[in-house]
């Protein structure tokens, strides 16, 4: 599993899939496997096949930098979706495959 280092703590990244649109969902934990937060957002509609969208605002800030530099995103064709007040970004995700 790819590991990310954020508010100072290394995160394991777990991958899986939301249940509703099948969007890739990615979350953190912390070193005992706690949930630390949750990179990603879920649309209210299905992403083209290997994308991806971050939440990258209020508590997320600087989530987004810290899954590029592991090398777990990729920009994409798609480079933002609305999200309630917010805008997501979308990238391709280089990470491990979703179940």
């Amino acid at each position: 599993m790819a590991k990310i280092t954020w508010h100072g703590q290394t995160l394991t990244v777990v991958v899986d899939r939301y249940r509703n649109h099948d969007n890739i969902a990615v979350m953190l934990t912390d070193e005992i496997g706690d949930p630390y937060a949750t990179a990603s957002v879920n649309p209210t509609y299905r992403l083209p096949d290997g994308l991806v969208a971050i939440k990258n605002w209020s508590e997320n800030e600087g989530v987004e930098s810290a899954l590029l530099e592991a090398g777990l995103l990729e920009k994409s064709d798609c480079n933002c979706i609305p999200c309630g007040m917010e805008i997501a970004n979308v990238y391709r995700w280089l990470g491990e495959a979703p179940a």
